[in-house]
Parts: structure tokens; C-alpha cells; sequence
């Protein structure tokens, strides 16, 4: 899907997509039910992340999953805003909803 970025137990996007209005997105859960044991609980977590943060994530996730040929993989480059150095400078926040008590 244009856009998404998904990994193991993740998806990452852009605004991009909704052009920071008001957005439903609909999530499906795998799990079975067999193997929830009394007192267990699922929680989904949003976490709203800077600009810079989500370009350095999504860099990381092409890195990952870059093009497997003869040779190995095709490296890409990381995303970084330090200047003279690696990393980035970012913020984010995050909001935690019990899905299943």
C-alpha cells in the first residue's frame, strides 16, 4: 500500500496521507483467543512522531528491507539531521488504548 510502511507488529505514516484532518483508520487483530488467559490484556499503542523521526524510522524500514539480489542487498541511506554526526533530533508522544481487558 502506497504510503504505509509496515513492520512485524507496526505501521508507520505520514500525514500525507489525510493532510493533518481528521482521519478513521481501521485496524484488524490477529490473536487467538486460546491462548489469552484469564487477566490478560491487548493494548494498542499510537504514537505520533516529529517530522524528522518519522523520515529516520521509514529510512530504517527500506534499509531493512532493501532489494535482495545476487549480490546481497542494495544499503540505503538512514536518515540523520545531526549536523557533523548520525542520529536525529526528534519528538514524539504516544497514547495507549486497552483493546481487550
Amino acid at each position: 500500500w502506497d504510503g504505509y510502511s509496515f513492520s512485524g507488529e507496526a505501521v508507520l505514516f505520514s500525514d500525507d496521507l489525510f493532510n493533518g484532518m481528521e482521519k478513521e483508520i481501521s485496524l484488524d487483530f490477529e490473536y487467538k483467543i486460546e491462548g489469552i488467559d484469564s487477566g490478560d490484556s491487548i493494548f494498542l499503542e499510537l504514537t505520533s512522531f516529529s517530522e524528522e523521526a518519522y523520515h529516520y524510522f521509514n529510512s530504517m524500514e527500506r534499509n531493512r528491507g532493501g532489494f535482495a539480489g545476487p549480490f546481497g542487498t542494495e544499503p540505503s541511506p538512514i536518515f540523520s539531521n545531526i549536523e557533523n554526526g548520525i542520529g536525529i533530533f526528534a519528538s514524539g508522544s504516544s497514547v495507549v488504548f486497552q483493546v481487550l481487558p
